[in-house]
């Protein structure tokens, strides 16, 4: 199933030299400017530099309502035509996400396999058993060597 969001943007976490910028995507808009602007659960957890909890502080967050629901793949493409994201970052930004986004290709049907045929065993004929080589030991010699076993073992 396909997610469909009804707002998008850019925002940039930053903290001690470490700075993060992200394409955004929500179905709140509200929400999601107050927990981006709140620095809580925003996804950025970065051990280096930050504040002690590791979150880094909101230094921009820009977040437009899409027209309609859109996919992902769709609304990076709105928000690229957008004034506030023409800079040449946003452009590139947006553009990465697109091309991870970018829908798949349709699988090809696999061809169906063919069914594998079982070499069938020839049943033998009465005229090939007879031609058969005799077994050099008898019956007779096979109980006679177990008996004298039998006798070396007590």
């Amino acid at each position: 199933m396909t997610s469909k969001f009804t707002c998008a943007g850019i925002t940039t976490h930053s903290r001690a030299g470490v700075t993060v910028t992200k394409v955004r995507f929500g179905n709140d808009y509200v929400r999601l400017i107050k927990q981006l602007s709140s620095n809580k659960k925003i996804g950025v957890k970065e051990p280096l530099g930050g504040r002690a909890d590791g979150y880094l502080d909101a230094v921009r967050v820009d977040l437009v309502e899409l027209p309609s629901e859109m996919t992902k793949a769709d609304a990076c493409a709105h928000i690229a035509t957008l004034p506030e994201f023409q800079s040449a970052e946003d452009q590139m930004l947006i553009q990465e996400v697109l091309g991870t986004k970018a829908p798949k290709a349709p699988r090809t049907p696999k061809t169906p396999k063919s069914p594998k045929v079982k070499a069938q065993k020839a049943k033998p004929s009465i005229d090939s058993i007879k031609s058969r080589a005799k077994r050099q030991v008898t019956a007779e010699q096979i109980v006679a060597a177990a008996l004298a076993a039998e006798t070396v073992a007590e």
